[in-house]
């Protein structure tokens, strides 16, 4: 698979949406403070009762603590700014980060939790945050 970007704008409350469907290396994806950002997680066949995460990657390239994460029970959870969504019948999960903070700038990994045996699959994304709304949605 291969990561496909897709933008949507809300004038009046601004949004970002990203569609990351695998592949190697991080996208950028740009909001604004006090925005919101949406990224839809596309994940394999077979993954559909796995946990999934949305984690901040640490110093070293590991998640330095999972933000959110669903288990097979539980498909939509919310922590503070951020929720996260599994669509099982789509094979994607969806994560919202809401009220942008200048903090939220950072390395970031959609992941599915996989078996100890079996390499867990993650997708990286750099979460860039900025005060000039017209360059956030470029």
């Amino acid at each position: 698979m291969q990561e496909v970007p897709v933008q949507r704008q809300h004038v009046g409350g601004s949004v970002c949406l990203l569609r990351l469907l695998g592949g190697d290396g991080h996208r950028t994806v740009r909001g604004f403070l006090g925005g919101s950002l949406l990224m839809n997680c596309k994940y394999w066949h077979g993954d559909e009762m796995k946990p999934t995460f949305w984690c901040k990657l640490g110093t070293d390239s590991d998640c330095a603590a999972d933000i959110v994460i669903t288990s097979k029970n539980q498909s939509m959870v919310w922590r503070e700014r951020f929720s996260i969504r599994d669509n099982h019948a789509g094979k994607l999960f969806m994560v919202t980060t809401e009220g942008l903070a200048e903090g939220d700038m950072g390395t970031y990994l959609c992941k599915v939790q996989r078996s100890t045996t079996q390499r867990e699959e993650s997708y990286g994304v750099k979460v860039m945050v900025s005060t000039n709304t017209s360059a956030a949605m470029r």
